[in-house]
């Protein structure tokens, strides 16, 4: 039975692994803004221990990651956004296992992320995706995000902006 729980600390080694295959994976596809170390594993350690770390998983096995906070990089402060609030949710690093791509784990934690959004009463979900990766753009866009038309540079690093994408999610969804 798929599975969609909170990570805990056990199972650091195996999101950071899960990270690493896919940056790796990312810079043989010429996408830069993910590397084989990134994102450190302080991070991760630190996403867990706020509990804003999840994981998609069928038994033991770990297929797909996603993180949920309210924390918007600073960059997100000059973008033009078509829609404020005051409590806005923000996905970072959504990951899913190389062997388990196209099986629609990420369309899962998207949906995930949504009915979170609405559990919490969060109005609206901010998130950035690198420029050159097409398909992950058309992804949000099917998925209903809208572009902000805007791009920003997230790294000293990295050779590409990134688009920012928002989405509104109604209020009826909203209401608890």
């Amino acid at each position: 039975m798929i599975e969609i729980k909170t990570a805990e600390p056990n199972q650091l080694d195996s999101i950071v692994a899960l990270y690493k295959s896919c940056g790796q994976d990312m810079l043989q596809k010429g996408f830069d803004n993910w590397g084989a170390d990134y994102p450190p594993v302080e991070s991760v350690q630190k996403d867990i221990e706020d509990k804003q770390l999840y994981c998609l998983i069928e038994g033991n096995k770990l297929l797909a990651v996603i993180v949920l906070d309210e924390k918007q990089p600073d960059q997100y402060k000059t973008v033009n956004w078509q829609f404020q609030a005051s409590k806005i949710l923000v996905v970072h690093r959504l990951a899913v296992a190389i062997t388990e791509r196209k099986k629609g784990y990420a369309r899962q934690l998207m949906q995930f992320a949504e009915d979170y959004a609405c559990q919490y009463n969060y109005p609206l979900i901010r998130l950035d995706a690198y420029s050159i990766n097409h398909s992950l753009l058309k992804f949000y866009e099917r998925l209903g995000y809208q572009s902000a038309k805007e791009a920003i540079y997230l790294g000293a690093n990295i050779k590409h902006p990134f688009i920012c994408f928002e989405k509104r999610l109604s209020d009826n969804r909203n209401r608890t």
